[in-house]
This record gives C-alpha cells, structure tokens and sequence, in this order.
C-alpha cells in the first residue's frame, strides 16, 4: 500500500521538484498549489487541507511554502513582517497542528519543515526572514519530544540559496546555487525509514569553489 504525502508550495520550484519525485516513486500525492488553493496565513485553506489529508490518511507532510524578501530593518513595514512571519513561521504551525491528530491516531507519521541556513545565522536584509525560519527551528526542536510521544519523525532541512523564482536578482550564475531537482532527491532519501536511527536536520549548502587553488 502506498504512502500518502502532503506538500505546500507544490507549484513551483523546490516543492514542483518533490511532488514529480514522490509521485514517480509510487506515492500518493496531496499539493497545495499556491494561494490558488487558498492562502495559507487563513484558517480556511489549513482547514481544507486538513479535510483532505484525513480522506487520504496522510503519512508525511512537508511543509514547503515560504516567501523572501530582502530589505533592511529600517525600511520595513510592521505589515511586511507580519506577511512574512504568518507565511513562514504561523502558516506551518497551524497546518502541523491540524494534521498532527491523523499521526497521532495511527501512531507513525512524518513532519518536514523545509527551513533555510538564514534559521541558522543572521544574514544582512533578512531580519523578518531570519526572524521567521529561526523561529521555524525553534518549533521543529521543540516539536522533536512530542514527536517521541506520539511515534512521529520531525525533520528541518536547512537550505542555502536555491535556483528557484526565489533567488531571482540576488546575482552570481545557476553555477552558484544549489539545484532544486538535487535537494529533492535528498529531501526524499531523507524521508526514508531506517532502523538503525532516524535524520532530524538535514543541511543543503551549495559552498563556492571560488578563490581555491
């Protein structure tokens, strides 16, 4: 019997690269394809996604969806950090907490939190960002011990900058990004059961050659 997957951000870029690779692979696949499907910040669309990932008996979500934007603190309106925030951080919280009683019940599940190294360090423009995907990880380590209690995985993959709409106008060549099409394939070796033990951060960094002789 197949496994079922629910992946936000499913229309383009790193979350279109997973819903080809899962449902190659012989998954069932539940998208939410933009805010086409409804706007993930609106308890409405958590709750249709809610309604079908109890018809579907989900086994994984991956929350994916996020926006970026890169402006420096004194120009940035409390409006753009609540968007960003509420996207990024309250968006992921409130779907996880809408499907968590479907893991809970079955006792087995998994949660993906596609994160970024701007949760790990600080980088210049990216306070709201920062600010949202630090508060990501805290959520995931934290969500680590329910996990224990109630038999369910939780990962966070911490992304570098990806060749995707999202890196648009931040320069450098496809060279220096990291290919969506790999971090799926990673993401999704990562998402397989092991006995032995189980991946609860998973870092994908593209580190530049340039400048070594």
């Amino acid at each position: 019997m197949s496994k079922t997957v629910l992946i936000t951000g499913a229309n383009r870029g790193l979350g279109k690269e997973l819903y080809s690779l899962f449902t190659s692979n012989g998954f069932s696949v539940v998208g939410h394809f933009g805010k086409s499907m409804g706007d993930l910040k609106l308890p409405g669309a958590i709750r249709r996604l809610q309604i079908l990932a109890e018809k579907t008996d989900v086994d994984i979500l991956i929350n994916n969806a996020g926006i970026y934007t890169n402006k420096f603190f004194p120009v940035m309106s409390i409006a753009e950090y609540e968007d960003i925030i509420s996207t990024n951080l309250l968006a992921p919280i409130m779907l996880t907490r809408a499907i968590w009683p479907i893991f809970q019940k079955k006792k087995s599940g998994m949660v993906v939190f596609i994160n970024s190294v701007a949760g790990k360090v600080g980088s210049p423009g990216e306070s709201a960002y920062c600010a949202s995907k630090f508060g990501l990880k805290g959520f995931a380590d934290s969500l680590q011990f329910d996990g224990l209690r109630a038999n369910v995985k939780v990962l966070s993959v911490f992304l570098g900058a990806m060749w995707t709409d999202m890196s648009k106008g931040r320069g450098g060549s496809k060279e220096d990004y990291i290919d969506p099409v790999d971090a799926a394939l990673m993401i999704f070796d990562a998402c397989k059961e092991y006995p032995g033990g189980e991946q609860t951060e998973l870092v994908i960094d593209r580190i530049s050659k340039k400048g070594l002789k």
